[in-house]
């Protein structure tokens, strides 16, 4: 997979989440865990290189949803998260084409 496609995966993921803030999440949103991506590493083209820890969140069950969209990704939590710490809260599947660390891993920086 290119490294544009990685992060683009990346991002519509990330995004996806965002986006269903408008909509009732209980009815639109379907239960998923997380992962918890610490130390992300960009080139200088702003293409992820790596990462120094990748965790489950809540041993990957659904977060919820009080503390959830609004907080974890896009609220002062997940801002904070990416901006201070190169760091992420990624959702697994069905909302992502993973449900592991180790896959997050191989799909977004496997060369």
């Amino acid at each position: 997979m290119k490294r544009t496609q990685k992060v683009t995966t990346l991002v519509v993921s990330l995004g996806l989440l965002g986006a269903s803030l408008g909509v009732a999440q209980a009815e639109e949103t379907p239960p998923h865990g997380h992962l918890l991506v610490t130390g992300i590493e960009f080139d200088d083209t702003g293409e992820p290189i790596g990462y120094k820890h990748c965790r489950l969140l809540a041993a990957g069950r659904p977060v919820p949803l009080h503390a959830h969209h609004d907080r974890l990704h896009i609220g002062t939590a997940g801002e904070m998260l990416w901006t201070r710490a190169n760091a992420a809260v990624v959702p697994l599947a069905p909302l992502a084409p993973w449900s592991t660390c180790e896959e997050f891993a191989e799909m977004i920086f496997a060369e």
